[in-house]
């Protein structure tokens, strides 16, 4: 599926369930169930991170990026949600469904 970014969200109605950026993955598949389409890999950062007391390496694992795709129909707007690391990262929009 390709997809257009149309838009950035902050929150997506599931039913009577509200979602949220910063919602658990947890959260947003009871809400809303299982995703039309996702996908997932993980991002690495290569720099150090300097602060008061030092540095601190990059992180050897990285972050697991998901994203979720909700395709509610063609009444709706479809629905691209970003997770990082098991939360609710940012929340976009797309055309209508099918």
């Amino acid at each position: 599926m390709l997809v257009g970014f149309a838009s950035t969200s902050f929150s997506l109605r599931c039913g009577t369930k509200l979602i949220d950026e910063g919602d658990s993955i947890t959260k947003v598949r009871g809400a809303c169930g299982d995703p039309t389409d996702s996908s997932s890999y993980r991002e690495y950062s290569p720099y150090v991170i300097q602060h008061y007391g030092g540095s601190v390496p990059p992180a050897e694992e990285g972050d697991l990026i998901e994203q979720w795709i909700y395709n509610f129909g063609p009444q709706r707007f479809v629905y691209i949600l970003t997770f990082r690391n098991g939360r609710l990262d940012e929340i976009k929009t797309d055309d209508y469904g099918d």
